[in-house]
């Protein structure tokens, strides 16, 4: 969808996806008639491969999408593995109604709006009511769940012992479920458990050689300290799906944890070009900015975040003004979601520092790396706010129970 009505050349789109191969084509539908063409082009030469044409109605499209999937395998004169052929031929749900239920779903799921959470939700419930249980299906209602949390939405510990429910529920059906997989490494990663969240991720990346799972291992190291492995994570996640915004956006908050801050910067900027005013990219930009000593800058993104609406973009903006009541206002407004969040928890201990309360930062720090985010030499040497503390003996203190944490991550 980045190059719809684009006027990029092939070449131009492969290179930017890092891709050899092109698959082009349309989809007419008229009633329940569909149309079908599609053309794979080598994009190093611009020359046509393989061409088609397929007719059929709705409920062919299975059948279609089979066929359209083995005629590319048959032209690249590739060999499929048994894997990948039951993979091919799999039909997760074949009621097409059902399908289309939660292809709408998943794509509301991701919007970051709680109505469009509500009517995803609403979705898959439809869904399963035409077909019964279905693996995928409740992954999907697990994923919803999750989201409620993460967007900060309904509270901590209520959605995501309904999420976990759920991804049970999908791995006692298909056990090798990559939604299940991810779902469970997401509920692990919210509830601070890292090691368990790495495995659930390494799982779903053997699974779907996607970047998401990538970009999640990839950030969990760098929570964890682990910045060499984090950065391959980082680097492959990107290399297999260039413009995924949350492998570019990771990327950037990778070198935040590892102190470069001038370089997190160059991966913000790629992720907004990639989808300009991503609330959680517009926010860690400004958090690089401000590492990186441009105040101004910082104060203009984080005025952009606070326009779409957010709690998080003022509290900041308060902060640095040293505005106490408007502080102390926003700070409040956060704290029941801040509890359950350990990068929102973090953002608190900054500001809280800087508003000159120390202990209230100190409470916050230590939600933070309870949550699971460990990373010690970033707390003590990086972050321009929190190393003030570092002679504290409480922060010390706190330091010590990072690197415990790291130790039975590592373990």
């Amino acid at each position: 969808m980045t190059f719809k009505g684009a006027k990029n050349t092939i070449k131009e789109i492969a290179d930017k996806v890092n891709v050899r191969y092109v698959l082009e084509g349309s989809v007419r539908k008229a009633g329940d008639k569909l149309r079908i063409t599609a053309q794979l082009i080598n994009a190093t030469n611009d020359s046509h491969i393989w061409a088609e044409k397929y007719t059929g109605t709705i409920e062919d499209i299975f059948d279609i999408q089979e066929k359209v999937s083995r005629s590319i395998f048959d032209a690249l004169k590739l060999k499929l593995t048994p894997e990948e052929n039951k993979r091919i031929s799999e039909k997760p749900i074949s009621d097409i109604v059902a399908y289309q239920y939660y292809l709408q779903a998943k794509r509301e799921a991701w919007s970051f709006s709680l109505e469009n959470l509500d009517h995803a939700l609403q979705l898959t419930n439809k869904a399963l009511d035409n077909i019964g249980e279905n693996a995928l299906l409740y992954a999907t209602r697990a994923l919803i769940y999750w989201q409620y949390h993460n967007s900060g939405f309904r509270p901590y510990n209520e959605t995501l012992l309904e999420a976990n429910a759920e991804a049970e529920k999908a791995l006692e059906l298909d056990p090798e479920l990559f939604l299940g997989h991810w779902t469970k490494g997401a509920i692990s990663y919210t509830r601070g458990d890292l090691r368990t969240a790495s495995q659930q991720f390494k799982r779903s990346a053997e699974l779907e050689t996607g970047g998401e799972s990538l970009a999640w291992l990839s950030l969990i190291n760098a929570l964890a300290g682990k910045m060499s492995e984090s950065r391959l994570y980082g680097d492959n996640a990107i290399k297999v799906d260039p413009l995924n915004i949350l492998a570019l956006s990771f990327r950037g908050l990778i070198e935040i944890y590892g102190g470069d801050f001038k370089c997190s910067l160059i991966w913000f900027k790629k992720g907004l070009e990639v989808m300009p005013g991503d609330p959680m990219t517009l926010m860690f930009y400004a958090c690089g900015q401000l590492y990186a000593g441009n105040r101004e800058e910082s104060l203009a993104l984080f005025s952009q975040v606070a326009e779409l609406d957010s709690p998080l973009g003022k509290m900041w903006i308060a902060a640095l003004n040293n505005d106490g009541p408007a502080f102390q206002k926003f700070s409040a407004d956060l704290q029941e979601y801040a509890k359950g969040d350990k990068e929102m928890s973090w953002c608190m201990a900054d500001c809280s520092v800087i508003m000159g309360e120390t202990d209230k930062a100190l409470d916050w720090l230590s939600n933070s790396i309870e949550r699971g985010l460990i990373n010690d030499i970033f707390f003590s040497e990086f972050d321009p706010f929190l190393s003030n503390l570092k002679n504290n003996p409480r922060f010390k203190s706190l330091m010590g129970r990072a690197q415990e944490k790291q130790r039975l991550y590592s373990n």
